[in-house]
Order: structure tokens, then C-alpha cells, then sequence
């Protein structure tokens, strides 16, 4: 992660993983508003193996990378049981966090 400019590179293991579930963490830590979820409970519904969730779905996650270092995340998301119960074809976005710069 150490590239300048603006990047994005898949977030399914390893260091980027870590980094995907932390973001909000870093991002809000804070703001006294921010009532963070449970670092063990995201990282059980992240997981494509431990959630029942990916049963009938599957995600890919996304970092966005700012001059090499994190600088938001989303989630790409396909319910197949979704699709299947209203005979539709859609994905959806999930788990968006960002800095605050266009």
C-alpha cells in the first residue's frame, strides 16, 4: 500500500482485510456519537466462512487508497436468494466508508 495517487485493490485477506474491518474504527474513533460494533462481531459477519449469510450470497471487499494509505471501503454484494425470490438481478453495496474529500 505505499503507491501515490489514487487506487483500489481487493480487501479479502491478510493485512487488507484487517485494514477493511478497522476502517470505521480509525475513521470515527473520535467522534463521541460513534458507538462502535464489536471488532470480533464484524469480523464474524465479514466472513465468507463463518457467516450463514454467504450460504446464499457472496461479497467482494474493496479498499480505496489515497497516496498508498486507506481511504475508504465498500462492499460489493449478491444475494442469490435474493434474486431468486424476486426473480431480479441485482447486487448491492454495502459496509461504504470514506474520508471527507471529493
Amino acid at each position: 500500500m505505499t503507491s501515490k495517487g489514487i487506487g483500489i485493490i481487493r480487501a479479502d485477506s491478510g493485512k487488507a482485510w484487517n485494514t477493511f474491518i478497522g476502517l470505521p474504527y480509525r475513521f470515527y474513533r473520535k467522534n463521541p456519537n460513534w458507538v462502535p460494533p464489536l471488532l470480533m462481531d464484524q469480523k464474524v459477519l465479514l466472513n465468507p466462512a463463518k457467516h450463514p449469510f454467504y450460504r446464499h450470497a457472496e461479497s467482494r471487499f474493496f479498499l480505496a487508497l489515497l497516496d498508498g494509505k486507506p481511504a475508504g471501503r465498500i462492499a460489493a454484494i449478491l444475494d442469490h436468494k435474493h434474486n431468486e425470490v424476486h426473480a431480479e438481478k441485482t447486487g448491492f453495496f454495502g459496509f461504504f466508508e470514506c474520508i471527507n474529500d471529493r
